[in-house]
């Protein structure tokens, strides 16, 4: 039973940080947009309320973006509290932050288990 709560964290671990990957991805994205909106209209001579409504739309949809992105780092969060709960092993690693890029070679961190993903049942 164990070795398949490991394998389930593994896997939510995995794809969640995905998911945050991909809304950073995307909000860089959707950030390109709006200079290419703004910068276009300039460079085309065209009035200031051309494309109004469009860009307040995918300002709205910045928004979202950033929402959608707070909700996922807070549910990754509570997460750790699941993890905790079920009394799993921590092997933390991440990209930024509170956590390391990659492990040291004791497979100890030295770092929080913040932003953690259990590491194989030995």
């Amino acid at each position: 039973m164990l070795n398949q709560r490991l394998a389930v964290t593994r896997d939510v671990t995995i794809q969640l940080t995905d998911l945050e990957r991909d809304l950073d991805a995307i909000i860089v994205k959707q950030a390109r947009l709006q200079i290419a909106l703004i910068e276009g209209r300039r460079s085309a001579n065209l009035p200031l309320d051309t494309g109004q409504r469009s860009i307040e739309k995918i300002m709205e949809a910045a928004a979202n973006l950033v929402a959608a992105r707070a909700a996922v780092h807070f549910a990754h969060y509570d997460l750790r509290a699941v993890r905790d709960q079920l009394r799993l092993p921590v092997h933390a690693y991440g990209d930024y932050g509170d956590t390391p890029l990659v492990p040291e070679p004791n497979g100890q961190t030295g770092a929080s288990p913040d932003l953690a993903i259990v590491r194989e049942a030995a």
